[in-house]
């Protein structure tokens, strides 16, 4: 059996290389009809969100709303997050300081009442 080489058969030319083509890949490969999910999946995509509502408002400033108030409570957490762990560390570091003084301060024996 020969091989033939694309770059040295001059012969076949471009056209009937396609008609080949067209003719073997319309034997292997069967049409499928789409899943209507993704029909109105991608009809939402194109035709455009303005369409879809929320609560009377667009479902897009429903969304940065949300996104905006989630930024809102998760930044408040943070700071009060933050602001309890300098509360722990400076209440800590009293402790420390405290105990440093007690155990410094010269012990005083007990008076006797006479």
């Amino acid at each position: 059996m020969k091989i033939l080489l694309p770059w040295k058969n001059k012969k076949i030319t471009l056209e009937k290389d396609l008609r080949i083509l067209e003719k073997r890949l319309s034997s292997i490969l069967k049409p499928v009809d789409p899943h209507p999910k993704f029909i109105r999946n991608l009809r939402y995509k194109i035709v455009g969100k303005h369409q879809q509502k929320i609560l009377g408002l667009p479902a897009e400033k429903v969304r940065k709303g949300l996104l905006v108030a989630g930024g809102v409570i998760s930044f408040t957490v943070v700071v009060i997050s933050g602001i309890r762990a300098i509360v722990t560390i400076l209440g800590a570091l009293g402790l420390l300081q405290l105990n440093k003084q007690i155990k410094e301060s010269p012990k005083v024996p007990p008076q006797s009442a006479a």
